[in-house]
């Protein structure tokens, strides 16, 4: 029997610390793009949510947004979900997973300015979630313990997968999906942490997808303009940003590099279940725990 799969996508139509020139002109730029990218690419979604974060002055273009939306892309049924700008993305994914906590095996979680960008994108998700047996969440980029996030592992790329079994325990446990109710960019990193390190706190492992995509990952603080490569002994991409999203053309407008840190290079073993919560309770990060003689289970 095929499994039941839904996308649930956030979306804001204020300003942002950085964004593609388009957007600064129309602010439904990244929903008409989002809009095309999941109507070109094969997928076997069985609805599709998109969850608006809304101020007061964004209800003017309630209308054009109903005008721009389909009732079905690909045989998927297309909700709006409208609600007030809180918790950013997370705030919004929490929201709509309460609505339909019950509905789906599988719930892909995803951004405005993020877009997949391969035919079955979704097949490729479920099949890699199912791969090692405690999967909690698969995403982009799983980000090893460090000392700034108190040695927890989180999603650096929050974009990704989980299952309705998984979810539903975070939330018997927790009440929500955790994330911070702030607007400030620093909450922004709070809800990260809090949503990623609730898969783990219910017994699951985070993942991500570097044995087969390569990752540009477009960093969002002021001022920076830089795009990480990242897994790039890989040839494809799964998903790509909005900004840097002709990442094969020449641009001054943003600075790409290949990230050389540990825990981004081909040799490195992703952590197991045991070992993240060994670096928590040590406080240590994974290459240091791993020069010491723990027993514990790989």
């Amino acid at each position: 029997m095929d499994n039941k799969t839904c996308y649930i996508s956030v979306f804001y139509l204020g300003d942002r610390r950085r964004e593609v020139k388009e957007s600064k002109s129309d602010k439904l730029f990244y929903l008409k793009t989002h809009l095309s990218y999941l109507s070109y690419y094969k997928h076997n979604l069985k609805d599709i949510f998109l969850v608006f974060n809304l101020e007061e002055e964004h209800k003017s273009y309630l209308d054009a947004i109903q005008e721009l939306v389909p009732s079905k892309i690909q045989g998927a049924n297309v909700t709006v979900i409208l609600r007030k700008n809180e918790g950013y993305s997370y705030g919004g994914w929490d929201e709509a997973f309460k609505m339909v906590r019950n509905d789906f095996d599988y719930y892909i979680f995803s951004e405005d300015d993020y877009y997949f960008v391969q035919d079955n994108f979704d097949q490729y998700l479920i099949d890699k979630f199912n791969f090692y047996g405690d999967t909690g969440y698969i995403c982009p980029l799983a980000q090893e313990p460090l000392p700034q996030r108190n040695y927890k592992k989180i999603a650096g790329h929050s974009v990704g997968i989980s299952s309705g079994k998984v979810l539903n325990k975070i939330l018997d446990k927790f009440g929500d999906l955790p994330h911070s109710k702030g607007e400030s960019y620093k909450e922004g990193e709070t809800s990260q942490i809090l949503f990623s390190y609730a898969f783990i706190e219910v017994g699951y492992n985070i993942y991500d997808i570097r044995d087969e995509y390569r990752v540009a990952f477009a960093r969002t603080e002021e001022n920076v303009q830089e795009i990480w490569k990242i897994f790039y002994w890989n040839k494809d991409h799964l998903i790509l940003p909005a900004i840097g999203l002709h990442f094969h053309k020449k641009t001054k407008e943003h600075t790409w590099y290949a990230s050389f840190d540990n825990q981004y290079q081909i040799y490195h073993k992703p952590s197991t279940f045991n070992e993240t919560l060994l670096c928590k309770q040590e406080k240590l990060e994974i290459e240091h725990l791993r020069d010491k003689p723990y027993d514990y289970k790989n």
